[in-house]
């Protein structure tokens, strides 16, 4: 069986579980979608583009299977409950952070000279080295996302690290999908700049 898109509204695009009964992507719009599936390796570029397309003219991507019948069968709420459509839309629309752990605070304005995402979704994960020479260990899983830091890339490999940021980005439990862009807004670090 392949990718299910639904079309949730106007560019509001999800990838769909029948066996989770939800989305298992954040609401993206429809390049940021066909970007995600293309670089999580899960499609082409044109069977992106042609699965986001055949949901934007019919709903979801599979003709036999109708959104309304999604939200009806849903099983995106809390602890597995059925939730209207305008929840669901909410729930799984990314939002700055819902929850830090107290004690934490965003790592705004910290500079990276270096930054490499190498795993795109459950979880979302980058390896970051800052300008003052520290290794960042990112991690999006289940919601939350996590920075943490060592003094070197040895030790960051040997768990030698100290937890600086933690913040719960939704309620979502099955969300393991962030962009770089969404990482970078949600813990204020600063992008390594070319040249």
């Amino acid at each position: 069986m392949g990718l299910l898109v639904v079309r949730l509204g106007p560019e509001k695009f999800v990838v769909w579980s029948n066996t989770v009964g939800a989305p298992v992507t954040p609401v993206l719009a429809s390049q940021a979608l066909v970007r995600q599936l293309q670089e999580s390796g899960q499609a082409s570029h044109d069977d992106a583009v042609a699965l986001v397309r055949a949901a934007d003219r019919h709903g979801t991507s599979d003709p036999g299977v109708t959104l309304a019948d999604l939200v009806a069968t849903n099983r995106a709420g809390r602890e597995e409950a059925t939730v209207t459509l305008a929840q669901i839309i909410d729930a799984y629309t990314y939002y700055p952070p819902v929850h830090a752990d107290e004690g934490f605070n965003r790592p705004v304005g910290l500079r990276l000279s270096r930054l490499e995402q190498y795993s795109t979704d459950c979880p979302a994960q980058w390896h970051a080295w800052t300008e003052d020479g520290r290794c960042l260990d990112i991690r999006y899983r289940h919601g939350w996302l996590s920075v943490e830091a060592a003094a070197t890339e040895g030790a960051l490999l040997t768990g030698e690290v100290e937890e600086i940021y933690e913040c719960q980005l939704t309620v979502n439990q099955w969300d393991g999908f962030l962009t770089t862009d969404q990482m970078l807004l949600a813990t204020g670090l600063v992008a390594p700049t070319d040249g």
